[in-house]
């Protein structure tokens, strides 16, 4: 997943946003699992909140 981009001078900064309709986790948390994934530091976390749900079936 990671290694495609690798070396290349145009692709050197990667955001992985993340949304939730509830604040499971906090920025921190997401940044010690990406961490702990040893996920390369030029890829950075970011969560956003938003409500929202599912619509229900008729």
């Amino acid at each position: 997943m990671f290694l495609a981009y690798e070396g290349s001078a145009d692709w050197r900064l990667f955001y992985a946003v993340i949304y939730m309709t509830n604040s499971y986790m906090t920025q921190d948390q997401l940044e010690m699992e990406f961490q702990i994934s040893k996920i390369p530091n030029n890829w950075k976390p970011l969560i956003v909140y938003g409500k929202g749900s599912r619509l229900k079936n008729k």
